[in-house]
């Protein structure tokens, strides 16, 4: 999923890694010379970051043996406009 916790902050951390290495390095131009850099560094970062994101999904974060897992409960979470669910799980 685009809004899993996995793939939200592995986009981020390459968004803040690329904005900053655009930005790196001296530039005649002053700070605002390196904007337009930085952002396409960010925003190329974003776009890649979702399908890196699934792939850490697949192979860090999550597993797929779930013989014996059981779900304890379901609860909703809200902060704000936001709704979110956790899933508490055991061994079973």
């Amino acid at each position: 999923s685009p809004f899993c916790g996995t793939t939200i902050a592995v986009t981020g951390i390459l968004a803040g890694v690329a904005t900053l290495a655009m930005a790196g390095g001296a530039s005649s131009g002053g700070r605002w010379a390196k904007l337009p850099t930085a952002m396409i560094g960010g925003m190329l970062a974003v776009l890649f970051g979702q399908p890196i994101g699934r792939m850490a999904q697949k192979h860090i974060t999550t597993s797929p043996h779930v013989a014996r897992v059981r779900i304890d409960s379901v609860s909703e979470k809200g902060w704000g406009p936001f709704k979110g669910y956790w899933v508490a799980t055991s061994q079973g």
